[in-house]
This record gives C-alpha cells, sequence and structure tokens, in this order.
C-alpha cells in the first residue's frame, strides 16, 4: 500500500516489504511499484525472499521520505500533506498526471499479471494450505498462552 503513496512518512522500527510469497502469493504488483523506487537486485531479493526491512533501511534505500519517531509520523504526513495542498493546484495535478502517464501502462499491466499469477497461485492450493497453518499456529499460541485480564 505504502508504494502506491505520492510520499511516505515513516518511524525507524517500521518493517516494510514484500511478504506476498511467505503466504503462498507471488509478489507482482508490489514487486512492480517497488521497481520504480529501488534496484532490480535488492527488488528481486525482497520479492523472493518475503524479507522485511526496517523503517531505517527503507528510508536510506528512498523507500520512505520521511524518517520520524514513531509519536511523530502522523504529525509529519498532515505537515507534508498541508504543504502539498498549499501548492498551485494545476502545476501539483499536472506533475502527479505525467508520473502517472509514466508508470500507468506498466502498473496496468502488472494488476493484470497479478491477477493471472495469484489465480495460479491458488490453483496451486499453497495459499490455502499457508492460511490454514497460520490460523493453527495462532489458535494453538492462543491455547497456550491464554491473555490475563
Amino acid at each position: 500500500m505504502a508504494l502506491m503513496c505520492d510520499l511516505r512518512v515513516a518511524h525507524p522500527m517500521l518493517r516494510m516489504g514484500q511478504p506476498e510469497v511467505k503466504a503462498g502469493l507471488g509478489s507482482i504488483v508490489g514487486s512492480y511499484l517497488m521497481s520504480l523506487q529501488i534496484g532490480h537486485s535488492l527488488n528481486q531479493q525482497l520479492s523472493l525472499t518475503g524479507e522485511l526491512i526496517s523503517g531505517q533501511r527503507a528510508h536510506a534505500l528512498g523507500l520512505v521520505n520521511d524518517l520520524v519517531a514513531v509519536d511523530e509520523v502522523l504529525a509529519r504526513a498532515i505537515e507534508r500533506a498541508c504543504a502539498l495542498a498549499a501548492l498551485p493546484g494545476a502545476a501539483l495535478r499536472t506533475t502527479k498526471q505525467r508520473f502517472r502517464e509514466r508508470t500507468q501502462g506498466g502498473f496496468e499491466e502488472a494488476c493484470s499479471a497479478g491477477i493471472r499469477y495469484q489465480l495460479e497461485c491458488y490453483s496451486s492450493g499453497e495459499p490455502q494450505r499457508v492460511m490454514r497453518e497460520f490460523i493453527a499456529r495462532r489458535d494453538t499460541a492462543k491455547i497456550l498462552n491464554p491473555k490475563k485480564d
């Protein structure tokens, strides 16, 4: 989701990545969006392994624009939004439009590919199996470690 935003504000402990592969799904659309931000090799690493990176590393790589303390994220995001809203509307709109024109074809192709490849993943049964295993682990953990009120 964050990769679809114009600007991203995060805190150092954020965990960000493309974990779909760990859920039995292909990393298709997110991988395309990441390709607009970082190089192929790192994109491939994150998309194939499902590894998550910290907010600090995401900032260093350019995936995050502003890195602030966790309690400052919302305030900084609002500050950014207000600064954008104060800019001349036509200039901002046409600039965003041009970025969209440059990337929309690839995004639409990635979405179409995402549908095809996710259907293939679901027909293999892997996402369903991974989800059942996740729920079973979660339910077992709840039984073994009930919350104390």
